[in-house]
């Protein structure tokens, strides 16, 4: 199998080796999950993370906005 493929399929390439845009798609999903449950009441007492996941916790902690936060997700190829 050479790489970018997968064997026994013809799918060439991997969507997830798009680095830029899986990242900003873990940083929509975690802020989302994040936004939903603040919606229902819940608020976290300390939020975390690691990688993008850093990213997801200063917005929601609201250390930084979505915009900014998703402009570093976009460039997290080149920091990460």
């Amino acid at each position: 199998v050479r790489a970018g493929e997968r064997a026994g399929t013809d799918l060439v390439g991997d969507p997830f080796d798009d680095h830029e845009a899986s990242g900003l798609a873990i940083y929509l999903i975690e802020r989302a999950l994040a936004v939903t449950l603040a919606g229902r009441g819940v608020h976290p007492a300390v939020v975390l993370g690691s990688s993008i996941g850093m990213l997801a916790a200063a917005a929601t902690a609201g250390a930084i906005g979505d915009e900014a936060a998703i402009d570093l997700a976009l460039a997290s190829r080149q920091v990460f």
